[in-house]
């Protein structure tokens, strides 16, 4: 997923600094258009989807699965519908806490004469054996690290059930600041680094991690 420099478009499509810009009018209503490939959206309607992807690792403890001279961080950022597994994080056998990895994400550009509506964690998930029962298998949320060594829990997220083999996506929203109870602001994003902890159940039924990345909603003032 590479880093979104440029203006995003009103309509849901973000610009990426020095790519043609892919409007996919044959998005549904429900979708957002991120570089040719037609997203399931996550923002409230009326709001344009700001894509942020990892910038770089800043805490992990898992294992890497991925194509050769690729990281932790390259194992994670394919763009649009990801490469199933082309690439991936896993882990087999993380114990109650399961195994943590938090990015911090793209430089968002100028907001300017806009206001946040949401902030979204997303990530594509699975297993790799069929559980006829759901469990918890992933969380996602954010990471505050002006929480960090103050006493206060950094950690803000929720679990993600599941039990299938085939990736699907994992969604966390928050239409206000989850800590402060106030609207989003611009500088809130500098703050806040993209939580993924990994809870398999067993050493043979792993949880795999493809993709991961941030979503700003924003809208007019």
């Amino acid at each position: 997923m590479p880093i979104d420099s440029g203006a995003p478009v009103d309509g849901g499509a973000p610009v990426d600094s020095g790519a043609p810009v892919d409007i996919c009018s044959a998005c549904a209503e429900s979708e957002y258009c991120d570089e040719g490939f037609c997203q399931e959206r996550g923002c409230p309607p009326g709001s344009t989807t700001l894509v942020l992807g990892p910038a770089f690792v800043r805490h992990a403890e898992v294992r890497v699965k991925a194509s050769l001279g690729q990281t932790t961080l390259g194992a994670v950022t394919e763009r649009g519908a990801g490469d199933d597994d082309g690439s991936y994080i896993f882990a087999n056998h993380a114990g109650l806490s399961g195994a943590e990895i938090r990015y911090d994400h793209a430089q968002a550009p100028s907001l300017e004469g806009r206001k946040i509506v949401g902030v979204n964690v997303r990530a594509r998930s699975r297993r790799t054996e069929q559980d006829v029962r759901a469990q918890v298998g992933l969380a996602i949320g954010f990471y505050f690290k002006s929480r960090a060594g103050r006493a206060l829990d950094p950690r803000y997220n929720t679990a993600h059930m599941f039990n299938t083999v085939v990736y699907t996506l994992a969604t966390y929203f928050q239409a206000q600041h989850p800590w402060d109870k106030r609207d989003w602001q611009a500088s809130d994003l500098e703050d806040i680094e993209i939580l993924i902890n990994l809870k398999p159940d067993s050493l043979q039924n792993e949880v795999r991690v493809t993709q991961a990345w941030l979503e700003v909603c924003h809208a007019p003032l």
